[in-house]
């Protein structure tokens, strides 16, 4: 643990939250989370680890009688750091009991009793999902994993499979997001002031634009030299016309296809294709919100939207292997058969909302060969309540980053997988041809072989 860059992170994202919540600069005179809960912290320091202590010795609070317009909240997905009692230590001796989920009831008013522990809640969450957890830190092994309810917290390390992460990197994660406009400083007048968490940002649709123009020119680079083909670089990868027309609505994928230049090859990935007028228009879940109930309508933004084109179809097995069938977009969104693809995801109106999320949905499930991964570390389909692991196929799991370490789980990002394509043509695990990337549908089986899944792995990000 990197104490001093704990420090340096936490202490930065309070500064923020104090300067958004229009106070003066000049009136920041914070406390130690030791100076603030004076006795109550005193008496907590010996369930807690020196580097636990240190960080807490160095980490601001802001004092409530200090807080002029409303309590302010340290992040968008953390109301704060916890209070020293029974909620920090509530779960430092049954996490990964199957018989508890939360110690609470097992551990009130025994603050006094007990020596160090191996678990605490450092941060409370927001209110975004019912009965919140909150983030919560490994004393052993120094590590920590958002919860954003109590039910999240159920299975974290009964396998020892799901992967945990340093303090730092998940604080550097939080002010990454405020950073990049993300988790966005709109002042006092929000629920979780001063944060908002907003569906997309310019700076995730120009990264996403840079690295799909990095992706363009790598496979161009190593298209045959005998036959060029002429590519028009101002052209954008749709116009403005054309996504009108077909009526895809503003947002991120909108900005996205006006942005990224049109390449001049057909194929993006394996078996994947570009978009044109004609398929653009030809959205497999348009319309779908014209069979919901009028009064469930509000729920929802917009529709998946088919990005990059198979020819092949996805059809939802029949009978479902699972216990409770579901389709990889949800209610209302769970049709049949669609073409298989790369899709945006719908977006609804709640609280945790990502414009930018995507699923590469495939014509085929992998993942039962048991090599295939998810960001957290687990296999395809897999329950990571029991002892070994059992891998399932799946058609959607790839890319997918499984339990969300940083904040409320989402879907991956578009510009994740961007980068990961990216370094396969540069590696050259994709041959390129004259019509861009030349391998068929087939070639994402080997995300589930011994020496190809690691190339299709990918590192968790909020």
């Amino acid at each position: 643990m990197n104490v001093a860059r704990c420090i340096e992170l936490h202490n930065k994202i309070v500064r923020l939250g104090w300067e958004a919540m229009n106070q003066d600069p000049q009136d920041f005179h914070p406390q130690t989370w030791f100076e603030h809960h004076g006795q109550a912290a005193q008496n907590a320091r010996r369930k807690l680890s020196s580097d636990l202590v240190a960080f807490l010795q160095g980490a601001y609070e802001i004092p409530e009688s200090k807080q002029q317009y409303g309590v302010q909240n340290f992040h968008y997905y953390a109301t704060a750091l916890m209070y020293p009692g029974d909620d920090m230590f509530a779960l430092l001796d049954g996490l990964c009991s199957p018989s508890w989920v939360n110690q609470y009831e097992q551990h009130h008013g025994n603050l006094d009793g007990g020596g160090l522990g191996r678990y605490v809640r450092l941060y409370w969450a927001n209110n975004l999902a019912s009965h919140p957890e909150g983030l919560i830190f490994d004393q052993e092994k120094n590590m920590a994993i958002m919860s954003m309810s109590i039910h999240d917290s159920d299975g974290l390390c009964d396998s020892g499979r799901v992967k945990w992460h340093p303090l730092e990197d998940i604080l550097a994660a939080w002010l990454d997001m405020i950073r990049t406009g993300k988790v966005k400083a709109v002042g006092p007048d929000t629920e979780y002031r001063p944060w908002e968490l907003v569906p997309y940002t310019d700076y995730q649709v120009n990264e996403a634009v840079e690295v799909f123009d990095k992706l363009v020119a790598a496979i161009e680079a190593a298209m045959p030299a005998k036959e060029p083909k002429e590519s028009n670089a101002s052209a954008s990868l749709m116009n403005k016309e054309a996504l009108d027309t077909a009526h895809i609505p503003p947002g991120f994928a909108y900005d996205f296809l006006t942005r990224a230049r049109r390449p001049s090859f057909r194929f993006i990935a394996p078996g994947l294709s570009l978009p044109t007028a004609s398929t653009i228009a030809d959205q497999p879940f348009f319309g779908v919100l014209d069979t919901v109930p009028e009064d469930h309508r509000h729920w929802f933004r917009s529709s998946p939207l088919l990005l990059f084109r198979s020819s092949l179809m996805y059809n939802r097995p029949s009978p479902h292997p699972n216990i409770y069938a579901y389709d990889v977009f949800g209610y209302p969104f769970n049709l049949p058969t669609y073409p298989a693809g790369l899709y945006f995801h719908a977006s609804d109106q709640g609280n945790n909302q990502h414009s930018d999320a995507v699923s590469l949905v495939l014509p085929f499930a992998i993942g039962g060969n048991g090599w295939a991964r998810k960001g957290d570390g687990t296999l395809f389909g897999e329950n990571v309540h029991d002892e070994l692991a059992k891998s399932k196929d799946e058609y959607d799991e790839l890319y997918q980053t499984g339990r969300q370490p940083f904040i409320k789980s989402h879907p991956v990002r578009l510009v994740q997988v961007l980068r990961s394509w990216v370094a396969m043509v540069e590696r050259g695990d994709w041959k390129v041809g004259a019509d861009g990337v030349s391998n068929g549908m087939n070639e994402w089986k080997k995300a589930d072989s011994r020496g190809g899944w690691e190339k299709y792995f990918i590192t968790p990000e909020w």
